[in-house]
């Protein structure tokens, strides 16, 4: 199972209830939206996307689990991409 792990050394800033983050020596600057900023602060400990899926169903019941699911996968991809996520192994 990955488990996925902040990029170490990224740097982030959080500006009222927004959350911007900067790679080292990285010259762009990410804007995490609400769930990426949730995620993000989630993966203060490696986590799986099961794991996260969890976690996040129990924080917004409301939400239908697919659609959580399937947000969440997306943003932790592109998270992943953008080089701000590593996987940590199983």
């Amino acid at each position: 199972m990955t488990r996925y792990a902040r990029t170490p050394e990224v740097m982030e800033t959080a500006v009222d209830d927004e959350l911007f983050v900067v790679l080292p020596g990285g010259e762009e600057i990410f804007h995490l939206n609400a769930m990426a900023a949730a995620l993000w602060r989630a993966l203060a400990e490696p986590a799986s996307n099961g794991e996260l899926t969890e976690l996040f169903q129990a924080a917004f019941p409301e939400l239908k689990a697919q659609q959580l699911a399937a947000d969440l996968r997306e943003t932790l991809r592109r998270l992943h991409d953008d080089g701000l996520l590593t996987e940590a192994g199983s």
